[in-house]
């Protein structure tokens, strides 16, 4: 955990990044602005790119903000962003795997992957 707690300081700030995200969610003390940060992810409207939805619903996973996380997890999905393998393999996601919610996902971007094999997309 220090040795991310030392990376984060050498990402690129700004919001598309998640620098502020991920070091609240490294910071054990930073409860209030983890909180602040999921409020505004949670109530702004979604970035045209879905991919920047999914990345942050995959560190609020990781977080602990398991809301939060299959809200912008689920926005991604449902605007074509066919994670079916990430959301089997990225180890964000591990406290996720074994819910009901996770089960749900995982079904929604299979489907969607299975509309784009198709070509029906």
């Amino acid at each position: 955990m220090e040795e991310a707690r030392q990376a984060v300081k050498q990402m690129p700030g700004g919001p598309r990044y998640g620098r502020d995200l991920v070091e609240a969610c490294l910071d054990p003390k930073a409860g209030h602005k983890l909180d602040a940060i999921v409020h505004q992810l949670e109530t702004t409207e979604p970035d045209a790119d879905p991919e920047l939805a999914f990345h942050p619903g995959a560190i609020l996973t990781f977080c602990g903000k398991k809301s939060a996380a299959v809200h912008m997890l689920k926005s991604a999905i449902e605007r074509d962003y066919c994670a079916y393998s990430q959301l089997q393999f990225d180890p964000l996601l591990a406290k996720l795997r074994g819910s009901s919610e996770y089960d749900q996902l995982l079904s929604e971007a299979k489907q969607c992957q299975q509309r784009y094999l198709m070509g029906q997309n």
